[in-house]
């Protein structure tokens, strides 16, 4: 290969690697103002799941730029764990009196999935990692998913969630 050559390549990449870029700009600028509505209108700790996965995936699609639309991101998820925080503080009280009201939390984990999966015969192979982070969780999916099939299942924890409480909680 002769340095035009080389150099045409690494043009081609750079090059690539830019209108990525600038793709995921414009779609997350597109979406902010959905992302803003959708964290007014959560109602639910399904609601506030999704939204989640939403930021969650906007941040990894933001991580391969260098974009300041980063910094705006990291401003709405700032905003979205503080209306978060209030939504838990309204509803944890009710969801511990009233156990068919309340969203899936750690101590249901096993009752609700494992147990009637064993109960059925099933082979499992459970794998319980402490404070693993969806983003954390997406970046080794797929190489877990080659030798395991995976249930994938956001919840919420009790609290405090200090680790004695919340590991201790699942089991």
């Amino acid at each position: 290969m002769n340095p035009n050559q080389i150099l045409m390549a690494v043009r081609k990449i750079l090059d690539q690697k830019e209108l990525i870029s600038e793709n995921a700009t414009v779609n997350y600028r597109d979406a902010f103002s959905q992302i803003r509505d959708q964290m007014e209108r959560c109602g639910s700790a399904g609601d506030w799941m999704a939204l989640y996965r939403k930021l969650v995936y906007w941040e990894l699609e933001l991580d391969e730029t260098d974009h300041p639309l980063k910094e705006l991101l990291v401003a709405q998820k700032r905003e979205a764990n503080h209306a978060f925080g209030k939504f838990i503080r309204r509803n944890y009280e009710r969801w511990m009196i009233d156990p068919a009201d309340r969203p899936l939390i750690s101590p249901a984990l096993f009752e609700r999935f494992l147990f009637p999966m064993l109960n059925n015969g099933e082979k499992l192979f459970f794998i319980l990692i402490d404070n693993f982070r969806l983003d954390q969780w997406l970046a080794v999916k797929d190489v877990i998913s080659e030798y395991f099939s995976c249930h994938e299942e956001l919840y919420c924890s009790i609290l405090p969630t200090a680790t004695p409480y919340a590991r201790n909680a699942t089991f």
